[in-house]
């Protein structure tokens, strides 16, 4: 089982962001749906509560990630990202088949 730390890095590589900007403040889409992705990962995946998921990722309450939460559900594209990773973190060495 992952922990949240891996979980933002795991998220960062994906999106090709560094931590520290899923972390802050930033407002620009690609920041924001990265960090939306975080919160559905850690919730679903790692089951934390919505006050710890506020406290790894800085937010000020529990209320933000009830919001975040929210988005996510109603945006399949975030949904399609949060569910692809989660894949990967449960399946981290896929067998390969050969042709």
């Amino acid at each position: 089982m992952q922990t949240p730390n891996q979980i933002l890095a795991i998220v960062a590589t994906a999106r090709e962001i560094p931590v520290s900007d899923i972390l802050g403040r930033g407002r620009t889409r690609w920041v924001a749906q990265s960090r939306q992705i975080v919160v559905a990962i850690l919730r679903h995946h790692l089951r934390l509560t919505h006050a710890d998921i506020a406290r790894v990722l800085k937010f000020a309450d529990h209320t933000n990630v009830t919001k975040t939460l929210t988005r996510v559900k109603d945006c399949q594209y975030l949904t399609d990202w949060a569910d692809q990773i989660t894949a990967q973190l449960s399946n981290p060495n896929p067998t390969k088949t050969e042709n």
